[in-house]
């Protein structure tokens, strides 16, 4: 059953990479809990489908237009998958950005019930902090 979690969480990552919206929200539990360190301007707490949407959507003034995860490894840990990634893109101030982080994802009844995500917040801060306010 585990592998089918990694491929779970393999096929969430390629959607988002390609920006299909519709099979990344497929692939989460209506209620997913969702965590990314709150130090960064986008960072949050959210739960919930459309919290979820509401965050993906605000990510484009901090991570640009090309962002992508680029996944190194995925680790079976039962019904959890460890992701080692990479966040990839060209901040909206031009600045290219290569970021590394891990992912802690929960599997539960075949879908994503969580994200705990831990990254270097000063890098990746330093590198978008270029973005345009919200006016």
């Amino acid at each position: 059953m585990s592998q089918e979690h990694v491929e779970l969480v393999r096929s969430a990552y390629e959607a988002y990479n390609r920006r299909d919206v519709e099979a990344v929200m497929g692939c989460f539990d209506p209620e997913i809990d969702w965590h990314v360190p709150d130090s960064l301007p986008w960072g949050d707490h959210v739960r919930g489908l459309e919290a979820m949407g509401r965050f993906f959507e605000g990510l484009r003034p901090h991570l640009g237009d090309d962002h992508q995860v680029a996944v190194d490894e995925l680790i079976d840990a039962g019904d959890r998958v460890v992701a080692l990634v990479h966040h990839r893109g060209t901040a909206p101030g031009g600045a290219r950005y290569d970021v590394p982080a891990i992912m802690l994802w929960t599997v539960a009844g075949g879908q994503l019930s969580a994200l705990y995500e831990q990254l270097d917040t000063l890098s990746m801060a330093r590198a978008t902090e270029t973005a345009p306010s919200a006016a």
